[in-house]
């Protein structure tokens, strides 16, 4: 747990300081930037598997990220 901890808290960071820097929606990365639905329904997946509230919480907001991704380009 303590290594998960360390490895989101640095997720985070870099992700606040992306957005800082460049803006959205040029910071957004990951599988909704890419458009790749495969890793999307492999998050899924995995996150059913550990917590229904957890899948509801990345499919909720699977659409925001879907936005950002459309305006990016």
């Amino acid at each position: 747990r303590p290594d998960a901890e360390r490895a989101l808290a640095g997720l985070t960071r870099s992700v606040v300081d992306n957005i800082e820097r460049v803006g959205l929606p040029a910071a957004l990365t990951g599988p909704f930037a890419r458009g790749d639905g495969a890793t999307v329904a492999r998050h899924i997946a995995s996150l059913s598997a550990i917590s229904a509230e957890a899948e509801a919480v990345y499919r909720s907001l699977g659409p925001s990220a879907l936005d950002l991704a459309y305006r990016k380009g």
